[in-house]
């Protein structure tokens, strides 16, 4: 399969397409990675939390079991610091969910941040690349084939600007059925350099 064309002013146009689009593939990734590590810092946020939350349940949970060895009145000075350790639990848990929301989120925005760019690059930029590969690797297998260069000519003709034949022959229709070989000749070499291809080189 031919990816480049053989004039070079052409092919240096499409490396240079390649190129830009590869870059901003590139750059569109790298954005992606940076958004999405600066939406991940807000979960320290959530993880400061929960940490804090389960640090006072501890340490409520702790004051809690030591009171509730006191004769008599243990269980009723132990229920407070009960319902605080409740309360630092779902202090916890809130601050978890927190820092799972957040880090979804930091998912999610940077796909989105990386995939529309590259999106619309490939949208812009490979279908054009397909089509020329496809038609320079189509004509240059019909260059090859017996009367390709009729073939190409036929083409040409049915394809090509009207001020382009023109340049062939003054009456490059009637020159081709004629079967004039230097212009069935000029008209497959139009058809081959429309399509990324050398003229052929004949004896």
């Amino acid at each position: 399969m031919r990816l480049y064309a053989f004039a070079p002013a052409r092919r240096s146009r499409q490396i240079l397409t390649d190129l830009l689009a590869a870059g901003a593939i590139v750059l569109a990734v790298l954005a992606g990675v940076v958004v999405h590590g600066t939406v991940s810092q807000l979960a320290a946020f959530g993880r400061d939390v929960a940490a804090t939350g389960a640090d006072f349940g501890e340490s409520f949970d702790e004051i809690a079991e030591t009171l509730s060895g006191v004769p008599l009145i243990g269980d009723g000075i132990r229920a407070p610091f009960d319902a605080v350790s409740d309360g630092a639990s779902s202090l916890e848990q809130l601050g978890r969910e927190h820092e799972q929301t957040v880090r979804r989120f930091a998912v999610a925005a940077g796909i989105a941040t990386t995939g529309f760019p590259v999106l619309l690059v490939l949208l812009l930029w490979l279908p054009p690349r397909m089509r020329f590969a496809r038609r320079a690797s189509a004509t240059a297998t019909v260059a090859q084939l017996p009367g390709g260069d009729d073939l190409l000519a036929l083409r040409a003709l049915s394809a090509q600007p009207v001020a382009t034949l023109a340049r062939v022959a003054p009456d490059v229709a009637d020159a081709w059925r004629r079967g004039d070989r230097g212009v069935v000749a000029a008209l497959a070499d139009l058809e081959r350099e429309s399509a990324g291809l050398p003229r052929a080189r004949r004896a």
